[in-house]
């Protein structure tokens, strides 16, 4: 099978080895821009100028994520396998983020402390012309790497908003206000409750942030969050 149908690497198209498991060879992996140095301690976003904080995390006012991590910067490289990821099917390419990602937040003091993994919604309705949501499809990964439950039920959207690409900062809080709710059934199960937020782009954090709002409203004790890349 593997002569004829040859397992090649989802970023550069290099044949890979047919035992392998990994779906982008480690020279594509190798060249993904890791997001390390200097960072913002809480959204992990690129400073240019050092320091310990962005701009947006300075004050801490109306941030409601503990902390956010990301394993790469969001650059053309990644980006490209990312998109095939999110709108052509390639699901596989879960499980090759999904690694990288546990590895991250695994040295986290906090990562042990994680009660339940939740991913960030899509809307049924995109959701079914997709035909699966990618950021469950990370959580079910990380979920068996750190050995924790994962809830894919506990939030979903009211709305079907537009895409968040494209929009700047306050179009996106706008595009998503009030959007994320809570499951009824998930009110008393969530108090107290540390949870893992999961989704594949960080831009500005709007999403994270506005799903991290409701699970603290709904009592959750800390909410952390890990995504496959932050933009700069």
């Amino acid at each position: 099978m593997s002569i004829i149908f040859p397992r090649t690497c989802a970023s550069c198209g290099k044949t890979l080895p047919f035992n392998g498991k990994n779906n982008i060879c480690n020279s594509c992996f190798d060249g993904f821009e890791k997001n390390k140095g200097l960072i913002c301690k809480r959204c992990s976003a690129p400073l240019k100028d050092g320091g310990a904080h962005c701009y947006d995390c300075k004050d801490g006012k109306n941030i409601y994520f503990e902390v956010l991590k990301a394993p790469y910067v969001y650059q053309d490289k990644i980006k490209k396998v990312i998109k095939k990821f999110k709108y052509s099917d390639r699901t596989f390419l879960a499980a090759d983020f999904a690694c990288s990602m546990s590895k991250l937040i695994i040295k986290e003091e906090w990562c042990k402390d994680i009660d339940i993994i939740i991913p960030v919604p899509l809307h049924f309705i995109k959701q079914f012309r997709r035909g699966y949501n990618q950021s469950f499809l990370l959580a079910k990964h990380i979920g068996r790497y750190l050995n924790k439950p994962v809830c894919k039920d506990i939030l979903f959207r009211k709305k079907n908003t537009k895409a968040q690409f494209g929009l700047g900062r306050q179009e996106r809080e706008k595009n998503l206000e009030n959007n994320f709710v809570l499951s009824d059934k998930y009110a008393d199960f969530i108090k107290g409750k540390k949870v893992l937020l999961v989704d594949d782009v960080a831009t500005t954090c709007t999403t994270i942030n506005q799903c991290s709002k409701i699970l603290k409203k709904s009592k959750a004790k800390k909410v952390y969050a890990v995504t496959i890349a932050r933009a700069k």
